[in-house]
């Protein structure tokens, strides 16, 4: 069973270097730029854009739905 992803906020730069928390860079939209690629070949298959409705699953998972 695995513990849901909680979201820092992003409160400075150093903060996110430095930190332990996750604190995703969300567009003007709430969106955070995601990239899909081939697990055998690692080819990039897709550039696209995620909410994080859908970042968050990703992480805990490691795959997208």
């Amino acid at each position: 069973m695995s513990t849901a992803v909680q979201f820092q906020a992003r409160q400075s730069i150093e903060r996110v270097l430095e930190g332990t928390g996750l604190a995703p860079k969300l567009g003007p939209a709430g969106l955070v730029r995601c990239r899909t690629t081939d697990a055998e070949s690692g080819e990039v298959l897709m550039l696209g854009w995620m909410n994080t409705e859908a970042f968050r699953p990703a992480i805990e998972t490691g795959e997208a739905q």
